[in-house]
């Protein structure tokens, strides 16, 4: 449950009293509070994620001012990454040059979310490439999407892509970029419907500070070592 925030212990090895406050996110997407749980010595971070996310990875960094001279912050790298509906495997289609036979590649279309979907109106900018999709499983959730690829096609100049719409509410249409060795090109990417929140993993992994933080949870998220 994504709702859930992932928790983090810091514990002060050190003499004095320790003072976590000003607790700052670089990142919209994430927000993050104190808990004291032994004033001065033990406490815990909670990190919890801020939709909307952007799909992909979504990354910021949480400050928390110690009070201390050394160190002043302590500093806690923290991550998402966000999972479409709907996705592909592999992302693109790549093509070395001087091919001398016709051949075939194959995609992977599947649900995240366990809900059956229909992939429709497949088709490529290019003419020259012939598309079928088969509902592997029979359930409507896994697809393969077998592309035939003649031995003379190339991509044009301004780059071809493979496209299909889904009945998926959250993700309607999805694109494949063709390449050809030596041409840069971007990865497949989804359309969401408007107001669909993607499927979220949050982690975080602190950074080293000096005699003042050691793990005590070892099914934390996060992990604070000592130096």
């Amino acid at each position: 449950n994504d709702d859930i925030p992932r928790k983090l212990t810091i514990i002060n090895n050190i003499e004095g009293e320790l003072k976590l406050t000003n607790v700052r996110s670089t990142s919209p997407s994430f927000k993050a509070e104190i808990k004291p749980l032994e004033p001065g010595k033990k406490f815990e971070l909670l990190v919890s994620i801020v939709p909307p996310l952007q799909e992909g990875n979504n990354t910021g960094k949480i400050t928390i001012e110690t009070g201390l001279d050394e160190p002043a912050t302590i500093e806690v790298p923290v991550y998402a990454f966000v999972t479409a509906p709907v996705d592909v495997t592999p992302t693109q289609l790549n093509l070395t040059s001087g091919r001398s036979a016709p051949m075939k590649r194959q995609f992977y279309i599947r649900s995240h979310d366990n809900k059956p979907f229909e992939v429709t109106n497949v088709k490529c900018t290019s003419k020259a490439l012939t598309m079928n999709v088969v509902d592997m499983r029979g359930n409507k959730q896994t697809y393969q999407l077998v592309v035939d690829i003649p031995a003379d096609y190339e991509p044009s100049a301004g780059g071809d892509e493979i496209s299909f719409d889904t009945t998926h509410p959250a993700q309607p249409h999805v694109t494949i970029p063709i390449s050809q060795k030596g041409r840069a090109t971007p990865r497949a990417k989804g359309r969401l419907a408007p107001g669909q929140k993607p499927a979220n993993a949050l982690t975080g992994k602190g950074a080293r500070s000096p005699n003042l933080v050691k793990p005590i949870q070892p099914g934390a998220t996060g992990e604070q070592k000592p130096s």
